[in-house]
């Protein structure tokens, strides 16, 4: 009798602790889980970022080429009655560029990349003001000054915003591979607790 006791008693430990260890790896395994899951969704995140951020440079340098190709066409118009069509091109690229500019989120928002992308501004207003001011002067020297102002004023800060978006697409991509970094740790990391688990 005591021994079929204790056969029930060895029984009912042996069930109890593939119960408790049962319990801790699903226990485990959730946490794992959710470890991998936040680690995913921070990828993700990321990645969308990324991606939106350098569309959103590279829309930015069109829209600069746009206007330039508006301001020169206008510069040698020689026909007055285009230059509504002209000033509604340029309002349109400008539009365009502050909603890109206002749309625009680093990807990894260092101070280096902040002040890169307030360089950048800076020189997209410059860009709109030198336009506005030649548009504002004597369109009769506009023709003979064409080259000049183009060459003097339009084309090097053109080039300089373009420099400066590519500078700011840089660091983004630096930035996408530091986190890109971070995130394959955390996989590392559930990976080597999974083990230890098993």
């Amino acid at each position: 009798m005591q021994s079929t006791r204790e056969r029930l008693s060895i029984r009912a430990a042996v069930f109890l602790g593939f119960g408790l260890i049962f319990g801790l790896w699903m226990f485990a395994w959730v946490q794992l889980s959710m470890r991998i899951g936040d680690a995913q969704q921070r990828a993700e995140a990321i990645n969308t970022r990324y991606v939106k951020a350098q569309e959103t440079l590279s829309n930015i340098r069109s829209q600069v080429l746009m206007a330039s190709v508006a301001f020169r066409d206008a510069l040698l118009d020689p026909d007055p009655g285009n230059m509504r069509n002209y000033r509604t091109q340029l309002e349109r690229s400008y539009t365009t560029l502050d909603q890109l500019l206002r749309a625009y989120e680093p990807v990894s928002d260092s101070a280096e990349e902040r002040q890169q992308f307030a360089r950048l501004e800076s020189e997209v207003d410059a860009y709109r003001r030198s336009m506005v001011d030649v548009l504002a002067s004597d369109r009769n020297q506009w023709l003979v000054e064409a080259r000049n102002l183009l060459s003097r004023r339009v084309t090097p800060r053109r080039d300089v915003i373009i420099a400066v978006s590519e500078g700011v697409q840089s660091l983004n991509r630096a930035g996408y591979v530091e986190q890109q970094s971070v995130i394959g740790a955390v996989y590392r990391s559930v990976q080597r607790d999974l083990w230890q688990l098993l």
